[in-house]
């Protein structure tokens, strides 16, 4: 039963294969690099480039790395270097230099008191060598102090998500270390928290047949395996066989036919453990057949075992004697690969003692350099002190000489001080008010990045109208005019709204009159006049005008609900009408003449508001403008008139004429009305066409 053991480093290891080119453009870098900087990075991305298809050359460039990045404090590319030495040491089963690598890690990021990532990486690498050692107590608690650094570092800058995979191999890996120790009861719960579902449900989700995530398949199908095991070591055969099988369906959908082999040799252990011999030798037979084509000899070896011994049981002698070579040929086989890792481990070692004893003679070379320099740079202290004692006693003779003068330079100083002071305390307040300004203004230019944020995106509209266009200018930094929008397939809902005032204010207003028609627009049942009954309604209420207090702020709104199968749209207005130019004439809606919001009444008795609703039919030429009272209501700069609702539906005339460039006609227009005159209000104008 392979163990799914969490080892990895920070930076994924390149695949193999890398291309010459590749290698040389890090070459090139290295033999040319602009600064120890670029040098570090360079040599660390060809040692991921190197290291599993040549270690030797990999450890060499990452130990470079690592004293350069120690030299000039690339504290990243330091604790980046120590964690890739553990792995690459772990791989050739030096286990104990992996140890001290990773052991580095964990003592370098406390003093650091950051770059926890690496820590809870290196703590869980430790644990896989320590169980790897049947050192279960030392794993056990180097998993559990890496699952508490990642709940903590989840805490703290989120990206859970990012290592929720990695909390899951740790609770799968605790749970080996309990069924290793016949420990099952805690084996089956930490196999339980490794999904965050019991395994009875695992299994049922994988037998739906439901999962299309290739990784969440492999992970599952290792954790089903140990349950799998759990259960076969209670001897509960059936409920073993079931979560076994189901492993084994994963991972042949995943496709990897190493685990297959490994898979299929368990179920045939099961099965022969059960007694049940026949449909073991198919299991084993499968396994071996795989395990031959991946010359996977550990498995060859238990596959042709198990066959052999079945078949001595069963006396087919003949059979028997086959497999029992075979055993034995892939024994001989291990044995041999055993013998060459040995090899490959100890010259690895050598070469890993070989080039720390090469940079600790280099760090002796750099001890001695410092002391003398030290020498040098004591002596020279000495004579910089003798020179300053020197041109101390010259500067104390001329304080001396040019004392009468300087007590009269002093008093034209002090009246300058003074008059310095007085202005400093003008620039002080100056600064001051101009500090809360800005603090003001960047306060006020945030709020208009939010009121941004909420009006509807211009993509949406155009892509439900032919035609769309929206010109909004607000009178100050944030905005007292908005608009809103709302789809329903078929069906839009489109509202002008003109708050009360402009500026913060009215910047307040329309964010929470945004908010309030989202709460109610949740479906396309309701008609307009529903919705600006219950706006006001949400107005009254949120801003507690029924009792008459001092905010009764409201809004000036039209919203038009556009039926785009049917081509119908219906009209609802609070003191804002619309224009619809059909056939090239104007048609005018007109509002109801109380507001939405606001505590409005006929002496002491309250008005009940209600609003009407207008429909009318639209063709594919017809023009519908919404806006606020800002455009036509903006006074010239020569008769202080205001423009007018007649030449303001003239104007949409000639928009509905020639729409191209809308906005820009309508800035233009606006700007030669007004003059040097300032604008006075917020504007709003929306035109779409079906």
């Amino acid at each position: 039963m392979k163990k799914f053991l969490l080892f990895f480093s920070l930076y994924s290891a390149v695949g193999f294969g890398q291309t010459t080119n590749q290698i040389d453009s890090l070459n090139a870098i290295i033999n040319n690099p602009q600064n120890d900087s670029v040098l570090c990075s360079t040599l660390f991305q060809k040692a991921l480039h190197l290291k599993n298809s040549n270690p030797s050359l990999g450890l060499e460039l990452f130990e470079k790395c690592l004293h350069l990045a120690e030299d000039n404090d690339y504290k990243n590319l330091e604790l980046n270097s120590l964690n890739n030495l553990g792995v690459l040491c772990y791989n050739v089963g030096a286990n104990d230099q992996a140890c001290n690598y990773y052991k580095k890690v964990i003592k370098r990021t406390n003093q650091y008191n950051r770059f926890y990532d690496f820590e809870f990486m290196a703590l869980a690498n430790l644990g896989t060598i320590y169980y790897g050692n049947k050192e279960y107590e030392q794993a056990y608690l180097c998993y559990q102090k890496a699952i508490k650094q990642i709940k903590q570092l989840n805490k703290k800058n989120g990206n859970a998500n990012k290592r929720a995979r990695n909390l899951r191999t740790l609770y799968h890996n605790i749970a080996y270390i309990h069924l290793d120790q016949n420990q099952y009861d805690s084996a089956i719960f930490f196999f339980d928290k490794t999904h965050s579902t019991q395994h009875d449900t695992l299994l049922k989700i994988v037998k739906l047949d439901t999962l299309s995530d290739i990784q969440k398949k492999n992970d599952y199908a290792y954790t089903l395996a140990g349950v799998g095991l759990v259960y076969q070591k209670r001897e509960q055969f059936d409920l073993a066989f079931d979560f076994l099988q189901a492993a084994l369906a994963l991972r042949n959908d995943v496709g990897y036919p190493t685990e297959i082999a490994k898979a299929e040799n368990e179920l045939g252990n099961l099965l022969r453990e059960k007694g049940d011999f026949e449909l073991a030798l198919a299991y084993f037979r499968e396994s071996g057949i795989k395990a031959e084509k991946m010359l996977l000899h550990k498995e060859i070896g238990i596959s042709a075992k198990n066959q052999y011994e079945i078949y001595k049981t069963l006396n087919m002698n003949d059979s028997a004697l086959k497999f029992h070579e075979i055993y034995l040929e892939s024994v001989q086989s291990i044995k041999q690969k055993e013998t060459e890792s040995a090899l490959n481990e100890f010259t690895f070692v050598n070469n890993l003692e070989k080039i720390e004893n090469e940079y600790k003679n280099k760090e002796l070379t750099n001890t001695i350099i410092r002391v003398e320099e030290k020498k040098r740079e004591q002596f020279f202290r000495y004579f910089l002190l003798a020179i300053l004692l020197i041109v101390f006693g010259f500067l104390l003779f001329l304080y001396n000489r040019f004392r009468v003068i300087q007590k009269q330079r002093n008093i034209i100083s002090e009246k300058k001080i003074e008059i310095e002071n007085a202005y400093s305390d003008i620039n002080k307040e100056k600064l001051k008010v101009e500090k809360k300004n800005k603090v003001i203004t960047d306060s006020i230019n945030y709020a208009k990045r939010i009121q941004e944020a909420i009006l509807p995106d211009d993509e949406g509209l155009q892509s439900f109208f032919k035609n769309f266009f929206a010109f909004y200018l607000p009178k100050d930094i944030v905005s007292g005019d908005f608009y809103w929008y709302r789809c329903f397939d078929n069906i839009a809902i489109v509202a002008s709204v003109d708050c009360t005032g402009h500026g913060v204010p009215g910047g307040f207003m329309s964010m929470m009159g945004s908010l309030l028609l989202d709460k109610i627009v949740q479906s396309d049942q309701l008609d307009t006049a529903k919705i600006l009954e219950e706006l006001n309604k949400e107005i009254i209420t949120v801003l507690n005008q029924s009792s008459g207090g001092e905010i009764q702020d409201g809004m000036d709104i039209s919203i038009c609900l556009v039926d785009k199968k049917t081509k119908e749209m219906h009209f609802s207005g609070a003191r804002n009408g619309i224009i619809i130019i059909q056939n090239g004439k104007p048609i005018r809606l007109q509002a109801d003449l109380l507001p939405v919001g606001g505590h409005y009444s006929s002496g002491k008795k309250k008005l009940n508001r209600t609003y009407n609703t207008q429909s009318i039919s639209l063709s594919n030429t017809d023009w519908v403008f919404m806006y606020s009272d800002g455009f036509h209501d903006q006074l010239d700069g020569k008769t202080f008139t205001s423009l007018g609702i007649d030449e303001f539906e003239n104007t949409l005339q000639e928009l509905a004429a020639d729409p191209n460039n809308a906005k820009g006609k309508l800035q233009k227009q606006f700007d030669q009305w007004r003059g040097e005159m300032a604008q006075l209000d917020d504007i709003l104008v929306l035109g779409f066409q079906l």
